[in-house]
């Protein structure tokens, strides 16, 4: 499961309801895919007549070479087992708003930290793993979490926030581009 690169499409950009026998989108684990999937104009495909919260990002298909079946027979090193990150979107408790901030968890692609962040739950945060189990790939994907504030002057909250997205930059320099909205969540949001 894979987070969207928008979080918002509208209908115009989405072609919902196509159907594929195989050989035509593979999951990012190789495994050929059949059944319904969905577009959009940007290119992602992923699958389900429509989106949902356990859609999986697909890829074209590419048949598996006899030297890529050989490379995985003299490696012998299992990576089947990890899951790619299923984004989540954050919902403030009333305890978090009592308190003044919640924490958001992120991870990204080591090789990819500035396009590749993603918000995950604590669950996932919690279990990105080195050992080949169902669990976020900890050789592949780095995470980063920071407290998140909430409550206070439009002005604080914003220079809050933004000292804490420009004190991870090092480690996560992909949430300046990914955290634009500084007083998401707050009372001030307007999505909120």
């Amino acid at each position: 499961m894979a987070k969207r690169l928008k979080v918002y499409y509208p209908k115009s950009q989405i072609t919902n309801g196509l159907f594929t026998l195989g050989g035509q989108w593979m999951e990012m684990d190789g495994t050929d895919y059949a059944g319904p999937y969905h577009t959009y104009t940007d290119g992602n495909v992923y699958t389900g007549g429509t989106f949902f919260k356990g859609s999986v990002k697909l890829i074209p298909w590419k048949p598996q070479s006899n030297s890529d079946k050989k490379y995985k027979e003299i490696v012998n090193i299992q990576v089947d087992e990890y899951i790619a990150p299923k984004y989540h979107l954050p919902r403030p408790l009333d305890e978090d708003f009592e308190r003044g901030w919640f924490n958001r968890y992120f991870v990204f692609k080591r090789n990819e930290p500035i396009t590749s962040i993603i918000e995950v739950d604590k669950k996932q945060y919690d279990g990105i793993s080195y050992n080949n189990k169902k669990k976020i790939d900890n050789w592949l994907y780095d995470k980063y979490s920071l407290r998140w504030r909430l409550m206070g002057e439009p002005s604080e909250i914003a220079s809050t926030n933004r000292k804490k997205i420009f004190g991870g930059v090092s480690k996560a320099p992909g949430l300046p581009s990914y955290l634009t909205n500084l007083l998401e969540f707050s009372t001030y949001s307007s999505i909120w």
